[in-house]
């Protein structure tokens, strides 16, 4: 098997159709891409790369990068991707432990790569002008026949530990997940162009036929108004994000010809998809419980999901609906352990993630632990917080976000003492009816709350007690 051949058959049944566009204008057809891609695979072949070697990246999202994954993927070698903002030290240990042979990038990513001197020894870079070369002709393109655990795309992010790990993509993953996600997400039901803020939905819809289009990184109204101002043929049918994307959506875009939403997140105050579907009221949304390393794990309709956290008086949107068909749950005292052929393998270069998060079964099988703490009632999976945060705390959290209908704070215990704090914006002037309304809570601190890097949602609960000078 090979994993691109999902994508050649797309590019042979709509070569004329949209693959990927931006806002400059730059639109890139599914024959396009193709060509390029074939381009791709002829110079890293020239270049001496073969089945299972592997190969650094360093470019932004759009049709290079897109077709130099593929052009990697349909070699039987490895793509590796590492997060642009990890330090360098980890950069180090990722270079070591997976030894590429060859590292791609633009002026931008040279300049990133020669502060690393793992990156600085990689014998052979190559650049954007190999896509300024003669197209090959078909016959030289050569789609390698690879078996399903051979590793396609690492993605290297840091753990928990602060060591970097390498989330694994085999070529048989990347198959099934596209089976899976087309199936419970039904993205065959739309042609249109799909808005979309995740590299692996990207993958997803050039499997499908589907145009994507590729935002700019940064989020500024401007852009984000931009998306009104597109051909009609060309504005979003679809969207697939976070639900901090989609906040900027509701305040600056309209979207008319919106038909449907996969929205992610496990703690999502209810009030924004309430807004969400007022503003859009024609459209289907699907909530997506995922992770990096298992996606998707439960699938739910938003609205459902929304009515039932209602019913139990919660400020978010716990429920995350059923597991999915092809998914096999195991749900311990505090963490919910997946398997599937959708769920990544061991992760590279970090034996203490894999020691706290992987296992093997009886039958081979690999189970990865999601980290998050599930109730089960009715085979509904309901969201009761990380499996590092005491239960108690999550609840009196929660009850806070619904007593000041308001999710910008957290409950955490001090980090010096044994005693309850709330931390968190806009608590000035209420603190004493926030300690007589929950005694436990000791001392608040006020401070700006800091969200993840990645997608700008969830808490960052370190960086904001450190900004408290805790």
């Amino acid at each position: 098997m090979n994993c691109t051949e999902l994508f050649f058959k797309q590019a042979k049944e709509k070569p004329e159709t949209i693959a990927l566009f931006d806002f400059k204008g730059n639109k890139t057809t599914f024959r396009e891409l193709s060509r390029m891609s074939t381009l791709a695979q002829s110079e890293l072949r020239k270049e001496g790369m073969r089945p299972g070697d592997t190969i650094l990246l360093q470019e932004f999202p759009g049709p290079r990068l897109y077709s130099l994954v593929i052009g990697i993927l349909s070699l039987g070698a490895t793509a590796i991707l590492v997060e642009p903002w990890m330090p360098i030290k980890n950069i180090e240990k990722v270079i070591n432990e997976v030894k590429p042979k060859l590292f791609f990038s633009g002026l931008i990513g040279k300049l990133w790569g020669l502060r690393v001197k793992g990156v600085r020894n990689i014998d052979k870079w190559i650049g954007p002008s190999l896509f300024k070369k003669p197209i090959p002709s078909d016959d030289k393109f050569i789609l390698e026949n690879v078996e399903g655990n051979t590793p396609g795309i690492i993605t290297f992010t840091t753990g928990t530990t602060g060591d970097p790990k390498g989330v694994v993509r085999n070529q048989g993953y990347l198959v099934h997940q596209h089976r899976i996600l087309n199936k419970v997400l039904e993205i065959d039901k739309h042609k249109g162009t799909d808005l979309c803020v995740f590299a692996n939905f990207v993958f997803l819809n050039l499997a499908s036929g589907r145009p994507s289009l590729i935002m700019p990184m940064k989020w500024s109204e401007k852009n984000f108004k931009k998306l009104d101002e597109l051909p009609d043929e060309l504005k979003p049918e679809t969207v697939t994000s976070g639900p901090s994307y989609l906040m900027h959506l509701i305040k600056y875009a309209h979207l008319p010809n919106l038909k449907g939403a996969h929205i992610g997140g496990a703690l999502t105050d209810i009030w924004i998809f309430e807004d969400a579907i007022k503003k859009w009221p024609s459209a289907e949304w699907t909530h997506v419980y995922g992770s990096s390393e298992a996606e998707p794990v439960g699938v739910v309709d938003l609205k459902d999901a929304i009515s039932k956290s209602k019913e139990k008086g919660y400020f978010q949107t716990l429920c995350l609906g059923k597991p999915v068909s092809d998914i096999s749950v195991q749900n311990e005292k505090d963490a919910l352990w997946v398997a599937g052929d959708h769920v990544c393998p061991r992760y590279i270069g970090n034996e203490e993630e894999n020691r706290k998060n992987k296992r093997k079964d009886e039958n081979g099988r690999i189970w990865h632990n999601m980290g998050d703490r599930i109730k089960q009632e009715d085979s509904v999976m309901w969201y009761s917080g990380r499996s590092g945060q005491p239960k108690e705390e999550f609840e009196l959290e929660q009850s806070v976000y619904q007593f000041l209908k308001s999710s910008l704070s957290f409950i955490t215990t001090h980090p010096k003492e044994k005693r309850l704090i709330l931390v968190g914006e806009k608590l000035k002037g209420k603190e004493e009816s926030i300690q007589k309304e929950f005694p436990a809570i000791s001392e608040i601190f006020h401070g700006k709350i800091i969200r993840d890097i990645r997608h700008r949602s969830r808490i960052n609960r370190v960086e904001s007690l450190r900004k408290c000078g805790l």
